[in-house]
């Protein structure tokens, strides 16, 4: 097996920020009341982790504190577990701030490992978030390894970890971010890489990965690559510091601090230690750790399930009223829905957005795409027409996005020669639009009825509205087979295209009849009856018109349309 880990440092930080292209001057509080994590422009004034409420505020006034929120850290986590879908089935999440991905069978399609990781970086920033990848043969040696990586200098947006959970820049060696691929170990110790996963856990003892690590060569096709023995990745797990053994609460604080008092400052020298006179001394959960991490031992894992609803928020640090702003925030939230749908190969047609506004009922938006896509940028693109027109109550504090009923998306590849189908889905994107832009009863359609009165055979219907069925076919619900006529050779049977709203008095003597008249008799039965005769004719200013004299008393003429 090969894992990747997915360690998110400011995991605590960017639940917060992600939704804003420059996060203002923000803290995360502990629940001490100590500063955990700081934005960029707050680092920038002097704000550091470990600091008290009191004296961050003292340096800068305007700093907002946002105390920890374990629950959308959670959420966040179970997000980007959603969206790692795309590259691999077989994901465990490793609270509080790691998602891991067994990533052996997917080598061959990915081209390796390091693309696997470049690509999972580049598409974690798209959601907001700064990751650091750590790849090993073991789950938990993956986690150190990226925990190794983390160094005081980290990117701008993301925050300095406090020191009781990542190791300082002087005692984290110079490891590569990941092992070297290691030969495989006995048979016995590990299932094929080609095996279906359990439904319920992974096991981490490591066999053969197929690629070489990201660090250790460039992106080429592994049997390019020399493979090098075990001992190389177990190797690069000796330098590291004792205090990864606080990861996944593998070892409390005591231990830490037995271990620290017989002297040991790494992993390499726990490892050189006799396991029983640890045990003897209460530090056997420290061995059991290590074992785990070095493959002597089994560390079996649930596996993540992707919820069949999609439905995740985000918080925004500042509320905000401005749409560009609202569209941004919007759009990490759409990189995730489509990663879900991705992995699905599905698409969806319509989804809704909720822009929550503190203690004033929300705003609930729902929007239909006109046909069923998976892609982001068609998302923003009708989300950005409706924010346009659109005015909130008040200003927003974070937005949620749902998604379900998703439908088989549509495998049909591009065509040299331009997709037949294509003009269809541009007409598709524009009905969208509109509707998004004016509303769902701004948009309308006619549709044709069965009733001969010119007045009653049509009626205004939504686009998505399912056309009317006319004559014997909509008795039987059978699909109809009726095309229209060829053109008339009288003037019986023509309709003018501009019908008026109602029939407008005429004098009779101003127009020329041509043609034989069309007798509509009908209406009998629902107490709107009719008896008309119909004329094809020509007013005095040339204009063609569809006239009709009424047979009912007192007989009177009326022009009903216009041919132009």
């Amino acid at each position: 097996m090969l894992w990747l880990a997915i360690l998110l440092p400011a995991l605590p930080l960017q639940v917060f920020t992600r939704g804003v292209r420059e996060a203002p001057p923000l803290a995360i509080l502990s629940p001490r009341g100590r500063v955990l994590a700081a934005s960029a422009a707050a680092s920038a004034a002097g704000i550091e982790a470990g600091q008290r409420a009191a004296s961050a505020l003292a340096l800068l006034p305007e700093l907002r504190l946002q105390p920890r929120d374990p629950a959308r850290e959670a959420e966040a986590l179970a997000e980007i577990a959603t969206w790692a879908g795309r590259f691999s089935p077989r994901i465990s999440l490793s609270a509080p701030d790691a998602v891991l991905l067994e990533i052996s069978s997917c080598l061959r399609l990915f081209g390796g490992a390091a693309p696997i990781e470049a690509a999972l970086q580049e598409g974690l920033a798209e959601l907001g978030f700064i990751a650091l990848p750590g790849c090993a043969p073991t789950a938990l040696a993956a986690r150190w390894l990226a925990r190794a990586r983390a160094a005081p200098s980290a990117p701008p947006t993301s925050s300095s970890p406090s020191t009781s959970s990542s190791p300082s820049a002087s005692s984290s060696p110079s490891t590569p971010s990941s092992p070297s691929t290691p030969s495989s170990p006995s048979a016995s110790s590990s299932p094929s890489a080609s095996s279906s996963p359990s439904a319920s856990s992974s096991s981490s003892t490591p066999s053969t990965p197929s690629t070489p690590s990201a660090a250790s060569s460039p992106a080429a096709d592994a049997t390019h690559q020399p493979q090098p023995d075990l001992r190389d990745w177990r190797a690069a797990l000796d330098p590291l510091p004792l205090e990864l053994l606080r990861e996944e609460d593998a070892c409390d604080a005591a231990t830490l601090e037995l271990l620290a008092g017989l002297g040991l400052r790494t992993l390499g020298e726990l490892r050189r230690l006799p396991p029983a006179g640890l045990a003897r001394r209460g530090a056997q959960a420290a061995a059991l750790a290590l074992a785990r991490a070095r493959g002597e031992l089994a560390d079996p894992r649930p596996w993540f399930e992707a919820p069949l609803r999609f439905q995740h928020s985000l918080v925004l640090p500042a509320p905000e009223l401005r749409a560009e702003a609202l569209l941004f925030a919007a759009r990490r939230l759409f990189a995730s829905l489509a990663a879900w749908l991705d992995a699905r190969h599905a698409a969806i047609d319509r989804f809704r957005l909720r822009f929550s506004h503190g203690s004033r009922a929300p705003t609930e938006l729902e929007f239909a795409l006109g046909r069923p896509s998976r892609d982001e940028a068609h998302f923003a693109l009708i989300v950005r027409e409706r924010l346009a027109v659109l005015e909130l109550s008040g200003e927003v504090d974070s937005i949620t996005l749902s998604a379900e009923s998703p439908v088989a998306a549509d495998p049909r590849g591009r065509d040299l020669f331009g997709d037949p189908a294509q003009a269809g889905e541009d007409a598709a994107l524009l009905l969208a639009r509109l509707q998004a832009r004016l509303g769902e009863d701004g948009v309308q359609r006619l549709d044709v009825r069965a009733d001969h009165r010119p007045e009653a055979a049509w009626r205004n219907a939504g686009p998505s509205a399912p056309p009317a069925r006319a004559g014997r076919d909509a008795a039987s619900g059978a699909r109809s087979s009726w095309t229209a006529p060829p053109p008339p050779s009288t003037s019986a049977g023509l309709r003018p295209l501009w019908l008026l709203p109602a029939p407008r008095p005429i004098s009779a003597p101003r127009y020329t009849l041509l043609g034989a008249a069309e007798r509509i008799e009908t209406g009998w039965w629902d107490g709107m009856p009719v008896r008309r005769d119909y004329y094809l004719a020509r007013d005095a200013d040339e204009i063609l018109c569809w006239i009709f004299e009424n047979l009912d008393a007192p007989g009177q003429w009326f022009v009903h349309g216009y041919f132009g």
